[in-house]
């Protein structure tokens, strides 16, 4: 694969990317690096054209040129990137979900309200399901997955190491599969998780195999009637 300039004119700028781009450049241009990005807002630029607005405030154009070619040659080897993906779905009673990523309704799904943090989540990019591997880059990469697994419905987030977590006042629901244990040393404990979701008035559902159907029931808790 041949990286060049056609990878970053695809990928919009974020805050999330800002501690990898300032590492590309120069230690003498990085606090300078730092605080024009910090001034620009998500997604009004490409990777590249955010370069060519950092020579525009006064980076020398052979310095961001060299920076550009170093975080050209990181997208060509992806271990160079060290991120945090956050993955979610539209899709809450999936049957093959609930199979692969709760050890059969082991565990537990996180409900999140998009308006409660609209500028973290303005980051998510659906995923695009494809026949073909992308080539474009690694960008693109984290945001293209196999036909196969378009039941999926599925949305990231991506940010660098140093990016942000997922805020906490965003969750508004926990919904817990059936199988998963009350108490537990070495599992997820949901006594614990259930306290802490009555405590901050997070909303309680339980996760049910339909007995007749091939499908899974989810149930809202009466925070009264809760064991």
């Amino acid at each position: 694969m041949i990286a060049d300039d056609k990878i970053l004119n695809r990928a919009p700028y974020h805050k999330g990317l800002l501690s990898q781009i300032v590492f590309v450049f120069h230690i003498d241009f990085k606090e300078q690096v730092r605080n024009i990005l910090e001034s620009v807002e998500d997604d009004k630029y490409t990777i590249l054209t955010l370069f060519n607005h950092l020579t525009e405030n006064g980076i020398p154009s052979d310095i961001s040129n060299q920076a550009k070619k170093v975080l050209l040659k990181q997208i060509k080897n992806a271990r160079a990137f060290n991120n945090k993906i956050t993955c979610f779905s539209e899709c809450n009673d999936s049957l093959l979900m609930w199979a692969h990523y709760t050890d059969n309704l082991r565990g537990v799904c996180l409900c999140f309200d998009t308006e409660k943090d609209p500028a973290f989540f303005s980051k998510a990019y659906k995923v695009n399901y494809s026949k073909y591997r992308t080539d474009s880059g690694n960008f693109e990469c984290y945001f293209t997955k196999a036909l196969d697994w378009s039941y999926e419905q599925e949305w990231r987030i991506v940010v660098d190491m140093e990016g942000d977590y997922i805020p906490t006042n965003s969750c508004v629901g926990i919904i817990f599969g059936e199988q998963i244990d009350l108490f537990s040393e070495d599992k997820i404990n949901k006594g614990h998780l259930m306290l802490y979701a009555l405590k901050n008035n997070i909303q309680i559902f339980d996760a049910n195999s339909n007995p007749t159907e091939y499908k899974i029931d989810i149930v809202k808790k009466d925070p009264i009637n809760i064991p």
